[in-house]
């Protein structure tokens, strides 16, 4: 048979309090500890993720602003090339005007010059003329004669130069 003996119950009496003890003292207190700690974690987690998400967005938002930027800058350089064209094609325009006018005004210059030095010579020539006639003449004229005489001259150098030049 079997055989209880009083110390065996009070020693299980003893465990069970024990255990009962070490339960409310122990076992709660950690237990909440470390259900306290786990929320502590996942609430961790939660704000790493969401810190996580405005990085992302952050990204995101940074790469628009950087394409945004790359095309705004191939924009700005190529509007920059079409207004430095239109420059240069401004200045080679103006060049060329200028040039124009220069060749004009030199061109005008020259026939100035030598209508003046052809007027020169005819009036020499004249003057040398009228000598000459009034050495092989022999004799003095009035200087109404003297006109006259160089018109004609004129008049007859004028016709050849005129045919000479057709």
């Amino acid at each position: 048979m079997l055989r209880i003996d009083i110390n065996i119950v009070w020693t299980i009496v003893n465990l069970i309090i024990f255990f009962l003890l070490i339960r409310v003292f122990l076992f709660k207190p950690i237990m909440k500890v470390i259900k306290e700690r786990e929320e502590l974690i996942q609430g961790q987690f939660d704000k790493a993720e969401e810190t996580q998400k405005q990085a992302d967005s952050l990204k995101t938002q940074y790469e628009d602003a950087l394409h945004d930027a790359k095309e705004e800058s191939a924009q700005i350089i190529e509007s920059a090339r079409t207004r430095a064209k239109a420059q240069s094609d401004e200045i080679v325009a103006n060049a060329h005007e200028q040039a124009d006018k220069m060749i004009k005004q030199t061109q005008t210059e020259v026939e100035r010059q030598q209508e003046q030095a052809l007027s020169e010579v005819e009036g020499q020539i004249a003057s040398l003329a009228v000598s000459a006639a009034m050495k092989i003449i022999g004799e003095a004229t009035g200087e109404q004669t003297d006109e006259e005489m160089y018109q004609k001259y004129l008049n007859k150098v004028g016709e050849i130069s005129d045919t000479g030049s057709n």
